[in-house]
């Protein structure tokens, strides 16, 4: 169950954050280049997370109901998807992954804000459901819209390091280093709101379900909650020394420097993975 959450996290994330960066960057060859090469990964990935989508209902069904021959009950089924709002939640999910995967199979690799636009719907839908939907009225409204936020923010600074690390290589080559640049300084302006922005209704979320912090560490859902923030933290570090220590050591050493910051973002990608992991096993606990 929590593999198939981590999935179905990570899948849209790393489409969303890719997709945008590749929309919004100045149009050229370079860009070009970048949006092929992505295709078929960023294809395969909405594929394999609409596939994930799909198959977390038997698995609910059956953990829900505490018998597994539930699953190939279908009016057991019907009623858990058209009865419960983690269901019609669930329904909402599958369609646009199911769109979504459509999409980035068959709208060319020139189209990125399509693709961004689908996947980053989809990403919001995790608000409909989880710990962002245990309230009603205002307060449902309030906390599923700073829910979403902070899910669009991290997929942004997730999945548009995937492009980062291609257009950062671009700055060897002299023929597309000018384009590469205006690339990188795009992400960087986005990314400086991205992170501030998961950080800020990162917060606010968790003042919203715990009305507090995470410090009591003997409640598993604390502990991986803090876990996440400890995390989150370290890739805050990361972002921030290789923008302002290790970016300005690109005209003293270019090459040195450049391999540098590919290192620790291919770590920052496996930090938001893992944190995403975390999320994918304590979303399944009780807030307490």
């Amino acid at each position: 169950m929590a593999a198939s959450r981590w999935i179905q996290y990570a899948a849209p994330m790393l489409l969303f954050g890719s997709s945008l960066l590749l929309a919004t960057v100045p149009r050229g060859d370079l860009s070009a280049e970048a949006g092929r090469r992505l295709h078929r990964p960023l294809a395969a990935t909405a594929l394999l997370g609409s596939l994930a989508t799909l198959g977390w209902l038997p698995l609910e069904v059956g953990m829900a109901a505490g018998n597994w021959g539930a699953v190939t009950d279908s009016g057991m089924v019907a009623a858990f998807v058209l009865r419960t709002g983690i269901g019609q939640a669930w329904a909402f999910r599958a369609a646009i992954a199911l769109v979504t995967a459509g999409l980035a199979l068959a709208v060319p690799p020139g189209r990125p804000a399509v693709l961004a636009a689908s996947s980053g719907l989809l990403l919001a839908t995790f608000a409909l459901s989880g710990h962002a939907a245990m309230h009603d009225g205002t307060l449902a409204w309030q906390q599923g819209s700073v829910d979403a936020l902070h899910l669009l923010c991290a997929g942004y600074w997730l999945g548009a390091l995937i492009p980062f690390c291609f257009f950062l290589r671009a700055l060897r080559d002299a023929r597309q280093r000018k384009e590469a640049a205006n690339a990188l300084r795009r992400f960087s302006y986005a990314g400086h709101v991205a992170v501030a922005g998961v950080l800020v209704t990162g917060c606010v979320n968790t003042a919203l379900v715990l009305d507090g912090w995470p410090v009591h560490w003997q409640s598993p859902y604390q502990a991986l909650l803090a876990g996440k923030i400890a995390v989150a933290a370290l890739m805050v570090s990361i972002a921030l020394v290789n923008r302002y220590v290790l970016v300005p050591r690109l005209r003293i050493d270019p090459d040195g420097a450049t391999n540098t910051i590919r290192r620790r973002t291919i770590a920052e990608v496996v930090l938001g993975m893992a944190a995403l992991g975390l999320v994918s096993v304590f979303g399944m606990l009780d807030p307490v």
